[in-house]
């Protein structure tokens, strides 16, 4: 009696085809299919890729195991491509905006330059001009009152600290504001108690404040620095709107997505947001794109302000990660030139702070 648990045994046909010939003898009939005679027009190409795919899904797996180099071979590298660029609106883009970066560098050196000669007049301010707490407590309450604007209407002077309080003040008074605290201290005040004496004051400041204005008004149109203010903030508007429009173009080829690879490397987001880090590392693999790219020699930055005779200091913070603090080097007696080269390293600092900080956290 037969075991019914008993698998019955299949033998292969030896007149049957192997594997390897059947996907040969497709392969053969493919070429056949393709090649028309020299008597024939040239075959329709919508027809040709509907055998191609039609003969590639009967092929054998093992047929269609190509190498990546054949791969590479057989994929049209876009330069090779008639007609445009798919992306070249994108290439472009960044193309301009290459050129408006090293223009904003520019803009920017010459506008910090120009400020650099007003700041020297500023740190000469009167002392006198130096208002007092509750002075400065009235200047905001004018300016809640739309009366004054604390910011535009007094010297915003460099940082310097008060001897005989440690206190430190940015803002000096000017002509304009101490007639618009002599117009209204009556009204804000009252007429009695102290107020009339400190109108008096404000009255014995005003040739000090106008002499002090006159000079930032002549080296400030010297300097020619507020129409270099204001081409520096047209070159930044130019280079926001390249951006967001290469943020708004979608790549379609891998020198497009290149485009997008090298933006991102360079920007702050990436150090601010590691969420999407294996996508660049992945789009740059697969665009060729070297993600050393340089995008600020911090350590030659460093070096360039320590040998200015700048400091940096790690402050601790009585809440949150302490933080690095740069202390600026003495301007005593310094030329010219020294001055704008410390200004230009401040500059370099406030914006790169980040990628400087994050060196320093790792190496300091």
């Amino acid at each position: 009696m037969r075991n019914p648990l008993k698998l019955p045994t299949f033998r292969r046909n030896p007149d049957r085809p192997t594997l390897k010939a059947r996907a040969a003898s497709l392969k053969a009939g493919l070429s056949r299919l393709i090649q028309r005679p020299a008597q024939h027009a040239e075959a329709d190409q919508g027809r040709r890729s509907v055998m191609v795919a039609s003969v590639a899904a009967a092929v054998p797996l093992p047929a269609l195991a190509y190498s990546p180099e054949a791969l590479a071979a057989a994929v049209p590298a876009p330069a090779l491509l008639s007609g445009p660029h798919p992306d070249q609106a994108l290439l472009d883009a960044e193309t301009n905006l290459s050129r408006a970066l090293e223009a904003q560098q520019a803009a920017r050196q010459a506008a910090s330059r120009a400020w650099g000669l007003i700041e020297d007049v500023l740190r000469e301010f009167p002392a006198p001009l130096v208002p007092s707490d509750w002075e400065t407590a009235l200047v905001q309450r004018l300016a809640a009152k739309g009366l004054l604007s604390g910011y535009a209407d007094m010297h915003q002077v460099p940082r310097w600290q008060r001897a005989e309080d440690g206190q430190i003040w940015q803002q000096v008074w000017t002509g304009k504001a101490l007639r618009m605290v002599i117009e209204h201290a009556v009204p804000v005040l009252g007429q009695g108690g102290q107020t009339p004496h400190r109108i008096k004051r404000w009255r014995e400041l005003l040739p000090v404040a106008d002499i002090f204005d006159a000079r930032v008004a002549a080296v400030r149109t010297l300097s020619d620095y507020d129409r270099l203010r204001d081409a520096s903030h047209a070159v930044d508007a130019a280079v926001l709107d390249l951006r967001f429009a290469i943020s708004r173009s979608v790549a379609a080829t891998a020198d497009g997505l290149a485009v997008h690879v090298r933006l991102l490397i360079a920007s702050d987001r990436r150090r601010r947001n590691t969420e999407f880090e294996p996508l660049l590392l992945s789009a740059a693999a697969l665009t060729g794109t070297d993600l050393r790219l340089p995008y600020f020699d911090v350590p030659e930055w460093v070096a360039a302000w320590e040998r200015s005779g700048g400091r940096i200091e790690r402050i601790k913070r009585r809440y949150g990660r302490p933080e690095w603090g740069f202390i600026y080097p003495s301007f005593a007696g310094a030329s010219d030139d020294f001055k704008y080269e410390v200004r230009q390293l401040g500059e370099q600092r406030s914006q790169n702070l980040d990628v400087i900080s994050d060196w320093l956290d790792a190496n300091r």
